[in-house]
This record gives structure tokens, sequence and C-alpha cells, in this order.
């Protein structure tokens, strides 16, 4: 006798990302919000019985793409000229000049709105579950979007008791109760589906009070810390200036590194501090668009450290994962070229940074990033049968080189189907987008620099 589920996905060609890497012709059966098998169509439909049913006949399934480093309060500034220089003092950058002053000057509803443009369009490109940085101010909002739009997410507030614009700053006692707050209110909302961790935005914007006290909190908690680092020369040389130390090899020797921090960027290491990284079991975030650069992520990967991906937010690139590992695999392999090695991260690589991998980094590969048994039903159906796919022989290379975020079908998180056929199910888009057309250009105005 057949058992009764709630989903079956038949004939879908399964790209499991497991610990075999397992790549099949087979089907899925889906119970509440977890997969109950998977494995060859004739044995999946002979044991159960879905009440619903999704035909991935030319379709590829994968695990959710996990975007680990994004910024959810920056994305309506894509409207912003970034074509126009801005003066800054050399010691600064983007984030601090632009970034940080956009995201702390947003209203509640605004930060909402933001937030679910910011999970629509991951929705859209496949992206099942994000890490969320935060901003100063309204992290509620963002997770009140992520709570709505039916998302995976990780929330943070991103914290700062120095060193930042007027507006952005708070006390260091004001930073530590609202991060309290934060993680005691959302971590475990949606019946585990939102997750909250405490944020430290950067060496140069927070006391070494702050380092401390959230080193302490996140062990009481039981949850992780994120944050930016070695992301830029100047913070590099801000760091030899005050502690004679590079940041890496500071915060290593101050005790603060260990395997729940998730660190983004990581750009500027030397061969010394990769081993810091690898001996304390660090996780590490890259982001290949913003940063744009050959890094030392082919030789964390090789060493087992563990590596995820992000699009550090939506202000100017894109959040499409599938573009990422494209310029992440572009970007190494021109730089390795005097080398004659032109294979330096692997399709395997780049898809497991953006599936496990990227759990791994954020402590959730117990229940996500691959498909198998006893994990979460977050997974996405990928159209296979258009020109600029066709034809298809190895799946892992055309994954990585010919499909986009347009090229996905439908979205499964926790078992709810979020997206099917292109249309978003859990939430009126017309309607977001509409609402964005209206106030994103007042939001602009309102926000000036000199």
């Amino acid at each position: 006798m057949r058992e009764n589920v709630d989903l079956i996905i038949t004939n879908g060609l399964l790209v499991t990302l497991d610990p075999n890497r397992r790549v099949f012709k087979g089907s899925i059966a889906i119970k509440d919000d977890t997969i109950v098998a998977i494995d060859k169509s004739s044995k999946v439909e002979g044991g159960y019985i879905g009440e619903e049913t999704i035909d991935a006949g030319h379709m590829a399934v994968l695990p959710g793409l996990i975007d680990a480093h994004t910024h959810d309060l920056q994305i309506l500034l894509r409207m912003w000229p970034w074509r126009r220089r801005i003066h800054r003092p050399k010691t600064s950058s983007t984030w601090l000049s632009v970034l940080i002053p956009f995201e702390s000057a947003l209203s509640k509803e605004e930060a909402y709105l933001s937030g679910l443009l910011s999970c629509i369009n991951m929705i859209q490109v496949g992206t099942t579950c994000h890490v969320d940085h935060g901003g100063q101010f309204h992290s509620n909002e963002v997770g009140r979007a992520m709570e709505t739009t039916g998302v995976r997410g990780l929330l943070s507030r991103s914290t700062m008791d120095m060193g930042a614009p007027e507006g952005a700053i708070t006390s260091t006692a004001d930073a530590v109760r609202a991060n309290i707050r934060l993680v005691e209110e959302w971590n475990g909302v949606a019946n585990g589906r939102i997750r909250a961790w405490f944020s430290l935005r950067q060496i140069m914007v927070c006391s070494e009070e702050l380092w401390v006290k959230f080193k302490e909190l996140a062990a009481k908690y039981g949850v992780g810390i994120q944050t930016h680092l070695a992301e830029a020369l100047y913070e590099v040389d801000w760091a030899l200036e005050r502690w004679g130390q590079r940041p890496v090899e500071h915060l290593y020797d101050t005790g603060f590194l260990g395997p729940e921090i998730l660190i983004a960027h990581m750009m500027y290491l030397t061969a010394q501090e990769v081993q810091m990284v690898k001996e304390r079991d660090v996780k590490i975030v890259h982001c290949p668009t913003f940063n744009l650069n050959r890094t030392r992520v082919p030789q964390m990967l090789a060493q087992s450290i563990t590596v995820g991906l992000g699009s550090d937010g939506g202000a100017k690139q894109s959040l499409d994962l599938f573009n990422e590992m494209r310029v992440a695999s572009v970007v190494h392999r021109a730089r390795e070229i005097p080398n004659y090695d032109t294979t330096v991260l692997t399709e395997n690589d780049l898809l497991s940074m953006a599936t496990i991998y990227g759990a791994k980094a954020i402590l959730w590969d117990d229940e996500i990033g691959s498909l198998e048994v006893g994990k979460k039903a977050d997974m996405i159906l990928i159209d296979l049968q258009k020109a600029h796919i066709q034809p298809v022989e190895d799946i892992l290379t055309t994954l990585v080189y010919r499909v986009g975020g347009s090229d996905v079908d439908t979205t499964i998180i926790d078992g709810k189907i979020v997206m099917q056929n292109r249309k978003i199910l859990t939430i009126d888009e017309e309607e977001v987008l509409d609402e964005v057309e209206k106030k994103a250009p007042t939001i602009l105005s309102q926000f000036s620099l000199e």
C-alpha cells in the first residue's frame, strides 16, 4: 500500500549535492516540510501517492541556493546613479559613505518594502535561504518580509558603536541590548525557518568591547556571529596601524575566531592567516562580483575550509547566484592563466559553494543544502528546454555556465511551493512592484550626499 505524501516531484534530473554528489533521473516525495524519499521514479511512485504532483521532465532539480551574505535593506539603492563620483577620504569606501547612511535612513515601512522586494527577487532566481547582514535599524521588518514571502533566512542587526556616520551609530550598551532582543524574538520563528544571529559590521566601526561581548552572547544563545573582514586594503592598513597586526591575526590572538564565526569577503589574506582560519574552523563567504578579484578561495577549499557564496546585496549588482558562480570561475581562471591552470574552481566547487557549503557556513547543513532523505524540502526546478541551454551533456557544466536565475521555473521552501511557472504564490508580486515604483523615487530623493 502506498503512503500518502503532500508532494511528489517526478521524472526530474536530480542533482543532489549529497556526500556522493549523485546525479540521476528520478523522483522526490515530500511530506510536510521534509524529503521522505528520493530514488528512481519507479520506486518513489510505487511507494508513495502525492496530494500534488509536479512533472519535472526536461527539468533539473537541485537544492535551493543559499546566499550566505546579502543586505536586504540596500536593494532600493538600485536607483542610485552609481556612475556618479562622490568625494570621500581615501580611508573610506562606498559601504561607509553610501550604503550605511542609506539603510540607516529607511523608515519601518520602507525597510519592510525593501525586504519584500529582496525576498521576491531571491525566490525568482532560486535562492531559498539567505543570510541578511542587517542594518543598524529595522531588522524586525526584514524578518516580517521573510515570514510573509516564505523564504528561509538568517536575520541579523548590523552593529556599529564607533567610527560610523551620524545617525547610524549606537552606544555599546544599546547595541548589545538590541542584538539580544533580536535573537530572543526571532531565532526559531516560522517553524524554525527563520534564525537570528549576532552581527558585527567591521573592525573599524565596532569597539573591542563589542567583539568580546558578542562572542560570549553567541555561546550563551547557541548561535553564530557574522561580520565583514579583510575586505579592503585600507582596512588592513587600519589594523596594522592600530594593533601592529593584520585583521585576521588580531582576531585570532584575541580568541574571537571560531567555528561559529561567519566572515564575508576575506580578500586580503596571507598564507599564515589562511592557516589561522583553518585551525579555528572559521566559515567564509566569497562575494565574487562585488570583490571582482582573485582570492585565496581555491587554496581554502583545497584545505577543506568551508566557503559559501554571497551576492553581497542587490544595491548595484544582481542577486543571482548562478551569475556569481560564473564570475568566481572566470576571475580565478583568468588570474591563473600564467600558471596554465584553468580549472582552479571546478563546477562541483562552485555548485557546492552555492548549496551545501553555504549550508555548512551557516551551521544549517543538517537540514538544508542537499537533496537527502530527512532534510528540509528546499529545492528548485530548472527549465532546461531553452535555446541558450540545450543541448545538455554534462549537467554541472550546464548549471554553472549556461543557466541563469531566470531559468528557475519552480521554487519550493520548507515543503511549500512558493513559486511555480515563474509565478510567486505567497504574495502579490505586482502589488509589491507597484509600491516600489511609487515609493522608491521619494525614498531616494530624501537621501542625499554632498
